[in-house]
């Protein structure tokens, strides 16, 4: 994977090295050639304060070092053809986190650890395409209260979406989408809007596709007047109506 895997005991010659950014071109071929594991030596760049991987296969777990970085603000790691891997409790040393994407990673241990929502600056989460290994978001995700974007696309969701939520005042997308290829679970995920959703005076984008919606939509959804984009994807909608408060929705 570039000089990463192929210079690992160089990486300390870089001190002042603010930016990684290498990103693969997206082919599956056997020529793709960014392959490679994060070595436990990128614990030398103290000055980092952006990592972006996009298109990588990586292998093995993202190494503990990665989270002692001390100035890192917005971390991207997205592979293919995802490999199991976890994310280490000493995920809660990056305080000054920001934005944390995870796409096609295969996150196992029923997820992220609880210790990512102490990191209470994060205002961009987006977790994409788990590999079919089981997921699951906790009601700790309240104490994110700066979250503006939360996007958990193509994940194996283990349990109902929690309440807490809805008590993210800040957040102006949700994308929520079930994985829809895994035919087994197909709309196992359950998700509730409540009439608290009116806390939700920000939001301008709600997604929520391939769920099982437990209850009917609220007609207060259709009191946000930021909305700009609302999809709804579910199984059954026979208790699915539309109310007059729709007409509210003039930005959407």
């Amino acid at each position: 994977m570039s000089f990463l895997a192929k210079y690992p005991s160089r990486l300390g010659i870089w001190p002042k090295l603010s930016i990684i950014v290498i990103r693969g071109t997206g082919s599956r071929s056997a020529n793709y050639g960014l392959t490679g594991a994060i070595p436990e030596s990128i614990s030398q760049l103290t000055g980092l304060v952006e990592l972006e991987l996009s298109n990588v296969r990586l292998i093995g777990d993202i190494p503990s070092a990665l989270f002692t970085l001390p100035r890192l603000t917005r971390m991207v790691v997205g592979g293919y053809d995802a490999q199991p891997c976890s994310i280490p409790q000493s995920i809660s040393q990056l305080s000054n986190l920001v934005e944390l994407e995870l796409s096609n990673v295969g996150l196992t241990d029923g997820g992220v650890p609880s210790e990512l929502f102490t990191l209470t600056d994060l205002t961009r989460v987006i977790i994409r395409d788990n590999g079919y290994q089981p997921f699951s978001i906790s009601e700790p995700i309240s104490q994110l209260i700066n979250l503006a974007e939360l996007e958990l696309s193509n994940v194996e969701l283990t349990d109902s979406v929690p309440p807490a939520l809805i008590t993210l005042t800040h957040l102006t997308r949700i994308i929520i989408r079930g994985n829809s290829e895994y035919y087994q679970s197909y709309y196992s995920q359950s998700f509730s809007l409540t009439q608290s959703i009116t806390q939700l005076a920000n939001l301008a984008d709600l997604e929520l596709s391939s769920i099982d919606l437990t209850d009917s939509i609220p007609s207060e959804l259709f009191t946000l007047t930021h909305l700009t984009r609302v999809v709804i994807r579910t199984e059954d909608y026979s208790s699915f109506s539309f109310p007059a408060s729709i007409s509210q929705l003039t930005n959407l």
